[in-house]
This record gives C-alpha cells, sequence and structure tokens, in this order.
C-alpha cells in the first residue's frame, strides 16, 4: 500500500533535463512540475483531476494503464489525464472504497474493498464478484497469478479465486484465522501470505504452512517477491 496523500511521479533526467525513463520529455504529463539536478517531479493531487487526494494503492495494468486506488473511488491515469470509473451500478462511488488492486492478464484490475467484497474492472465496467463471508470484512492486499488465480487477504483471512470458484484455505494458526494484510506469488507459483500471526507459505498443494511466527519478526504488514525470488517482508 503506498501511503500518499497525492499521487508524485519521478522521471529520471540526464544533463539536458530530458526523460530517459517513463515517457519521452515531449510526453511528461502535465501536473504541477518541480525539477531537481536529477529528477523532474510531476504531481497530481484533487487540482488535477483526483477525486479525493488520498491514494491508498497504484497498479499498472497489462495494457498500460495506472490504475488509483483513492478515498474518492477507482480511477484510471492514461498518462495525461485523470478518468473517475463509474461505481457500481446503483451506487454511489464512495460505497466502494478501494483498498486494494491486482492487475489480469486481459487488462482487467481485480479491486479489494474496505467494507468487504470485492470488484472486476473489465475495461468498460465494474462488476460485483460473489464473496464469502470470511471476505466480507476489509480487503487489505490481492495478488493475482495466470495459473492459480486470485490471492485475496482480508480482514478475517485468506482466499483463492479460481474462475468462479472460492476456496478457503485453513489457517495454520493454532488460535484461528487471522488478518491476512500481504499476499504475494512467486515465479513458481508459490503464494507468500502476510498476518498477524507472521509469514506464511501457500503452496501450489493448496497447504499453508506457517515459517515465521510474531515472536520471530512480529506480524507481517507488507511483502513482496522480486525477481531474484528474494523475499522481502515489512
Amino acid at each position: 500500500m503506498v501511503g500518499l496523500v497525492e499521487l508524485l511521479a519521478l522521471w529520471m533526467t540526464g544533463g539536458s533535463g530530458h526523460a530517459i525513463a517513463g515517457t519521452e520529455a515531449s510526453g511528461v504529463p502535465t501536473g504541477r512540475s518541480v525539477r531537481t539536478a536529477d529528477f523532474q517531479v510531476d504531481r497530481w493531487s484533487d487540482h488535477e483531476g483526483l477525486p479525493q487526494a488520498t491514494v491508498s494503492e497504484i497498479e499498472g495494468s497489462s495494457d498500460g494503464f495506472l490504475y488509483l486506488a483513492t478515498f474518492g473511488g477507482l480511477v484510471r491515469f492514461d498518462g495525461s489525464a485523470m478518468h473517475v470509473l463509474p461505481g457500481l451500478p446503483g451506487s454511489k462511488s464512495l460505497s466502494y472504497r478501494p483498498t486494494a488492486l491486482a492487475a489480469d492478464d486481459a487488462g482487467g484490475v481485480w479491486v479489494g474493498l474496505e467494507r468487504g467484497g470485492l470488484v472486476h474492472w473489465d475495461g468498460t465496467a465494474l462488476r460485483g464478484v460473489d464473496t464469502p463471508e470470511l471476505l466480507r470484512n476489509t480487503v487489505w492486499d490481492l495478488a493475482w497469478h495466470p495459473e492459480r488465480g486470485l490471492l485475496v487477504g482480508g480482514q478475517e483471512g485468506l482466499g483463492l479465486l479460481q474462475g468462479d470458484t472460492w476456496t478457503l484455505p485453513a489457517s495454520p494458526a493454532p488460535d484461528g484465522p487471522q488478518a491476512v494484510h500481504a499476499v504475494s506469488w512467486d515465479g513458481a507459483g508459490v503464494g507468500w501470505v502476510g498476518s498477524d500471526h507472521g509469514l506464511e507459505r501457500f503452496g501450489v498443494d493448496g497447504v499453508r504452512e506457517q515459517l515465521l511466527e510474531t515472536s520471530d519478526i512480529g506480524a507481517v504488514f507488507a511483502l513482496e517477491v522480486d525477481e531474484a525470488g528474494r523475499l522481502w517482508l515489512g
């Protein structure tokens, strides 16, 4: 989760001041800009199109868009302008405040909600997703894998969505389900789970295994597997 009150874009610049990462200089988005010796900083807030200035999650989609979870709803950024996406049919945007995002391979984005449950953006509209009772509280994190599906970490436990089928892997914690704050897949299709109880591994056999407990490292609120296969914990 990105704890920003507004969206910042950093563009590496060379001695000439032209962007050498991100977009070319002629295509740099036009937010409020501040130049330093090494970076150009473009800044967007509610003055430049965000519906609300708190951005809690950022996710890039496979078709090149940037999606932002804000307290004012879901936003798609196309490189130059912010587009606030419509809410669920018959609801106001603030009624589905997004807390977690995960892009799939088809250009869609899965969205976890503060009040529990999921919605999916397919590029044209949001649709609600039937969600087990266990995941009808705050959804904290999502991770997509093309073969294993969508891993969902919520206030009351862990879920796996494959197609239209839900699996709720049993918690290894002796005192029952724990809040799951962070989830990620590695290159071998193994899921990694950070919870109030520590670090878990969710194997390809569908079994959750406790690796490190809170007495070892404390609760795990963030994790990421890098390209070298190293697991980073927060």
